[in-house]
Formats: C-alpha cells, structure tokens, sequence
C-alpha cells in the first residue's frame, strides 16, 4: 500500500476508534495524569493524537484487510494500538512493566489484557499464552531498559529466537526502534544484523519466521515489508 493509501485507510478509520473512547473518562484521566500528578508518559493521554498515529501503524500492517489474527503487543503502554487491532477483528494480548498507574487506567478502561512483566537480555518473555501470528513492539524501549547500553547483536538474537518459538507458520515480528543517545537507531552491526535475519526500512524492522522458507514468505507478502532488503542483502526469490 503506497502512502496516500495509507493516509486514506488511517483517515477513514481514526473516527470509528475515537467512537470508542469514553471523552468524560479520558478527561477525569487527564486532570489526574496530567495534572494533580504530572505523569511521564502524561503526552499519551493525548488520544486524539495518538490513535491517528497507531491507525496509521495498523493499517501499515495491513490489519483493517487481513483474516483473524493473533497478536501480542510488547510495550503495550496505553493500548491504543491493542484497541485498534481489537476493533479491526483481531485477538491480542499485550505485555508491559506495569508500573505506570495511567497506562492501567488506560488499559482498565479498554477492558484490554495486558500482561505484567519486564523483557530482558537473555530471557524468555515473561508470558505464556499459546502461540501468535504477529508480535509487535512499537517505539521500543526494552533493549536499553536495565542496561545504559543498548543491545548488540547478541542480545537482539536471543529475543528473535524467543519470538519465532512463540510464532505461528508465516508469523513474523514487527519492531520500531526509538532512536539511541547518537542520534541512530542502530550501530552498522546491528544494522548488519536486522538485514541478514528480516527486512529494515529505518526505524521499522520486519522479521520472518525462521522456519518459513524465503519463497514462501514473499508470497504472503506481509504489508510491512519493505520490497527489498537493504543495499548489499541478497532480495528474496
């Protein structure tokens, strides 16, 4: 899908989720988020704001089209992304630290379920509920939580290989970085990396299955995908 297809997609879309966002609630939320306790993540309380954004990260993904899937969401934070996925037809679940008051307001308000738990280096994620089709984990922050370097190829490997016992045949895992303290989203390792194991356009990383055979996966086509690997990668075929 080309960029006007997406703005159109998101545009059409965006007025049928705010329907589903109780604005006296939402505003009891912003005075006591926002202001009587100013809260770090107090910006999401800015639906109006934030649910054009993750439209536009559902539909870029193809989930307004694609059959029933089944979705875990890391770093779910305030959900909007979940509600979106939710309402389009999907099942997901989401996983996140918790510890923010606000984000389980806001997910208490969403009826949505959300898993409690940390991701870290070396670890198998903190939940056990049956297989997905697609993982995702917007504006990450976990590869850098508990240490104040980012993770290297290592520890990036660990997780995919976590992530791909967890995911279905033709399942694939969605990430979009937050960008380190250089300004880059990743090193020229990691970059290496991400483009030998999945497919990089910037900050989006798309990773397929490791057990779906290359020819196979193009044919699904899942809508993130760039269509080709970075300069120097061999294409698909």
């Amino acid at each position: 899908m080309d960029r006007v297809g997406i703005e159109d997609a998101t545009k059409a879309i965006t007025p049928e989720i705010l329907r589903l966002v109780d604005y006296n609630t939402m505003a009891e939320l912003t005075k006591e988020y926002g202001e009587r306790k100013p809260n770090p993540g107090s910006k999401f309380l800015d639906f109006q704001r934030f649910i054009p954004k993750n439209v536009g990260r559902a539909v870029k993904l193809n989930l307004h089209r694609a059959a029933r899937l089944r979705i875990l969401d890391i770093g779910s934070g305030p959900g909007y992304f979940m509600l979106i996925a939710r309402h389009l037809g999907h099942e997901v679940v989401g996983i996140d630290l918790n510890r923010n008051p606000m984000y389980i307001a806001l997910t208490e308000l969403f009826s949505l379920k959300v898993y409690t738990g940390e991701v870290r280096a070396f670890c198998p994620l903190p939940i056990e509920d049956g297989a997905f089709d697609l993982i995702t984990g917007f504006a990450v922050c976990f590869n850098r939580y508990s240490s104040t370097e980012p993770w290297r190829s290592m520890e990036w490997e660990a997780f995919r290989i976590d992530c791909d016992h967890r995911l279905r045949n033709r399942g694939w895992l969605q990430l979009e970085l937050n960008k380190q303290q250089d300004g880059r989203f990743y090193s020229d390792d990691l970059r290496w990396y991400f483009s030998r194991v999945g497919y990089v356009n910037g900050k989006e990383i798309a990773i397929p299955k490791a057990s779906c055979e290359m020819d196979v996966c193009e044919s699904i086509e899942p809508p993130c995908w760039p269509e080709r690997r970075l300069d120097g990668c061999a294409e698909p075929h």
